[in-house]
């Protein structure tokens, strides 16, 4: 998957939060590290440590698909906007007949290497600062 076709900002972009409370994603090596993923029926929750040393709840709900590469140090995070082939997939799978209108987004962490290692296919996500 290449992360030229996403959706690439500041984690700021994806938050409803003051800019105050705002810990930028930089780009840089190592500035997240993911602790932990548990999925509670069709919610599933991302503990991060970010670079700040803040801790972050990434919720995701009405998950459809949810691909664990064994995340670690994340250095970056992606929303693709547009069908991806592994959102078509997880769709097809769910639902008998293709949809026309979804809401579901395709999220991704990004390794170090800039490879995929955690993908979320879901309809909302909001990012919680505990």
């Amino acid at each position: 998957m290449q992360a030229d076709k996403a959706v690439r900002a500041p984690l700021a972009s994806f938050l409803n939060l003051p800019w105050a409370a705002i810990v930028v994603w930089t780009g840089l090596a190592a500035i997240i590290q993911i602790l932990g993923c548990k999925r509670t029926g069709s919610v599933m929750v991302v503990r991060v440590r970010a670079w700040n040393s803040k801790f972050l709840r990434v919720e995701f709900k009405d998950v459809q698909l949810m691909l664990d590469l064994m995340p670690g140090d994340i250095s970056g995070f992606y929303r693709y906007d547009e069908e991806t082939e592994l959102m078509r997939k997880a769709l097809n799978y769910a639902y008998d007949e293709p949809l026309k209108q979804h809401a579901y987004k395709h999220f991704v962490f990004m390794n170090n290497d800039g490879q995929s290692c955690l993908d979320i296919v879901a309809a909302e996500m909001e990012v919680i600062i505990e």
